[in-house]
């Protein structure tokens, strides 16, 4: 065997060990999903230091970058070749980002045709595409997201419901749409994490000993394929999103003379977190405002604009996939099943982590949002039985507190399922149609989150260079953040 095959064949090993393991860990039904959190990112980890340590890359604690020249030509080319129409997309990603307050960035350098034409493009991506989300929100793998759900991902909504979901709009939706065209993405996504985090604190200020957040989503769940999001249609869907986001920056940094030292990925263990193409940064920093400002909306403007792309083509395979699921040719299997249970109440010590809940007070159980409704009777001193895969038990609700009414048997509880293909035709087609759902999904949700003004993401250049008040970006910068982290807090659904 020839030595300098020997780094290949240990990488390949490494590679091909991880996925098999972290696809083994995603199988497993009975595991919470902070459990599969921890064990995926230990085996990440582990394998980052592998592979690092094989290839002799730069990086640490899992992480490594693959780095190459072997692309900067082709980036040179297209910067070239359709330079007016790059410049025109990061434009358009400007005024997407920040609505009518792009004017104060871009001034009269453009149209006003062209500032018409891209707010109008801004209005109809919240008001016609947004609303299916939903198909792609069904793929992460979190309870209280798919508890959401209101026909979930086993019964995909039909188009008669979307028509009703964009023609009647509640008031928060009014707001959340006028927010969009006066600040754009940018405000969009700043108002929607303070919001969310403002309804955690409140919900855990009024029941500080049972996290009831069923009834909320997430603000932000992290996109880990094996984990939350599937782990082959997860993979490649990021590669995606990532590669066309740093090439648009290297594309407008070319387009402005800036000379392009490398183009690569930032690896985490198999995983591609980040794509990366590093240019001069002091010639960057010597061009004008707007210039610089194009070049960091420019990952942003490819994402919008994938966004629409698999958007078109999620929306072709809906019938197809829909089809398979009338023909039985696609079946999706759901259940609920027992995360832990809480000292002090009558479940304690009796019902154990893993158990499937098939009947809550005579009611069949498959999924979070039937839970609650059978569980909507529960007060304190009423019995509650329950019905598990191991057998039948009977309990006595518990008061929440001296002053409510509530009544609970102190089980957390989590919904977890899975897609069943009947052949090799369907499993095929419901692969690519996750690819494209999940595509749709990540441009969208990782375009946003890039305009957010946090260090080291695009936006933060974005708010620098457009706000001479250093002290109010940094307090923007801090609060984002909070809201950030708060919105991270698992949710658990506690009965």
């Amino acid at each position: 065997m020839d030595k300098k095959n020997i780094p290949n064949i240990k990488f390949a090993l490494v590679f091909i060990g991880t996925i098999m393991a972290i696809y083994g860990l995603y199988l497993l039904p009975y595991i919470g999903i902070l459990i599969k959190l921890v064990v995926a990112l230990l085996l990440l980890i582990i394998s980052g230091v592998m592979i690092k340590r094989i290839k002799g890359t730069a990086g640490g604690f899992g992480f490594y970058l693959i780095g190459t020249k072997a692309g900067i030509a082709t980036v040179h080319k297209l910067a070239r070749s359709h330079s007016a129409f790059w410049n025109a997309m990061a434009t358009w990603g400007i005024i997407l980002g920040f609505g009518l307050l792009s004017y104060f960035i871009l001034g009269k350098q453009v149209s006003k045709k062209f500032y018409a034409a891209s707010l109008a493009s801004l209005m109809v991506i919240m008001v016609f595409v947004l609303p299916f989300i939903s198909y792609s929100l069904a793929f992460i793998q979190s309870p209280q997201l798919q508890s959401l759900l209101p026909a979930g991902i086993h019964s995909l909504p039909s188009f008669t419901a979307y028509i009703s979901s964009i023609t009647s709009v509640p008031i928060y939706s009014e707001i959340i749409r006028l927010l969009a065209l006066v600040g754009g993405f940018a405000l969009f996504v700043i108002f929607a994490l303070v919001y969310n985090a403002s309804y955690i604190i409140y919900i855990f200020v009024l029941h500080p000993t049972v996290a009831t957040l069923a009834s909320q989503s997430a603000g932000a769940t992290l996109a880990l394929p094996g984990v939350t999001l599937p782990l082959f249609a997860g993979i490649v869907s990021l590669a995606i999103l990532l590669i066309i986001h740093e090439f648009s920056h290297g594309i407008l940094s070319s387009i402005s003379k800036v000379k392009l030292k490398q183009i690569g990925l930032l690896m985490f263990g198999i995983i591609p977190v980040g794509a990366f193409v590093e240019p001069d940064e002091k010639k960057v920093l010597a061009l004008s405002k707007l210039k610089q400002n194009k070049i960091s909306s420019a990952g942003v403007s490819a994402n919008f604009m994938a966004t629409g792309i698999f958007f078109i083509l999620m929306v072709l395979t809906i019938p197809v996939i829909y089809s398979g699921y009338t023909t039985h040719g696609i079946s999706y299997n759901t259940g609920i099943f027992i995360k832990n249970t809480s000292a002090g109440y009558p479940a304690y010590g009796v019902l154990k982590p893993g158990m499937r809940i098939i009947s809550w007070n005579g009611h069949n159980i498959t999924n979070v949002t039937e839970l609650i409704s059978a569980a909507s009777s529960d007060f304190a001193g009423s019995r509650v039985n329950v019905v598990t895969n191991t057998g039948k038990y009977s309990f006595t609700a518990k008061a929440l507190n001296a002053t409510s009414n509530i009544g609970l048997i102190g089980v957390s509880l989590y919904e977890s399922g899975k897609v069943v293909p009947s052949n090799a035709f369907w499993g095929i087609m419901y692969f690519i149609y996750s690819v494209f759902a999940i595509s749709f999904m990540l441009n969208f949700l990782i375009g946003i989150m890039n305009l957010l003004p946090i260090p080291g993401f695009d936006g933060w250049r974005i708010f620098k260079l457009s706000i001479s008040n250093k002290y109010a970006v940094n307090v923007l910068s801090a609060v984002v953040v909070l809201a950030l982290l708060i919105s991270l807090l698992p949710a658990t659904t506690q009965l």
